[in-house]
């Protein structure tokens, strides 16, 4: 199991952007995926940042019946995550601001979409500015900008474990060879 549920996580923010920009979802492509660009228009998304806010903190509980020989316990590690989303969308050729135009659309059906961005775990910072991108490709002015947001994410792992339910404890004297034994139960609760 993974702490954050990546797949679920990028689903809900590739359906979000394709929908908001009125692109095809194939036009939707995250980085580092392979495979040649789809023809413009199109956004590439990417998470170059993600970090742990604070510490972690375990929950602990009885593990659900059966249970299996020692793993009696469940523990669950639960903490917050923050990632940054970034969206870089590139138009036609000739198109001056029409990749800040798409960009404006995503940005702006963003309340539409936070119900199922919600139900997939991900929470909305910081919106950042949407900024128009001057560049060339093959000596052609490409029309670019790019959008960036932070994220808020909930991680969790859990595992299992015993508790002692007894201790046998034995203690031999060196001098004379007694020997003394005890068990220590474990109290209830």
């Amino acid at each position: 199991m993974s702490a954050v549920d990546w797949a679920t996580v990028e689903n809900a923010l590739h359906l979000w952007v394709s929908r908001g920009s009125s692109l095809a979802e194939t036009s939707v492509i995250w980085w580092l995926t392979g495979g040649p660009r789809p023809p413009a228009p199109y956004i590439l998304l990417s998470l170059p940042e993600f970090k742990s806010v604070g510490h972690d903190w375990i929950v602990k509980k009885a593990a659900p019946e059966p249970v299996t020989p020692y793993e009696e316990i469940v523990r669950v590690a639960r903490g917050m995550r923050t990632a940054r989303l970034e969206m870089q969308c590139f138009a036609v050729e000739g198109t001056s601001s029409a990749a800040l135009s798409i960009l404006s659309d995503v940005m702006a059906s963003l309340q539409l979409h936070i119900s199922n961005l919600d139900d997939a775990g991900v929470g909305i910072g910081v919106l950042g500015p949407l900024q128009p991108l001057s560049g060339r490709r093959n000596g052609i002015l490409e029309p670019r900008a790019t959008w960036s947001l932070g994220l808020h994410l909930a991680s969790e792992v859990q595992d299992f474990v015993t508790y002692i339910q007894s201790i046998d404890l034995s203690v031999t004297e060196a001098s004379t060879g007694s020997t003394q034994s005890i068990t220590i139960e474990r109290p209830e609760t």
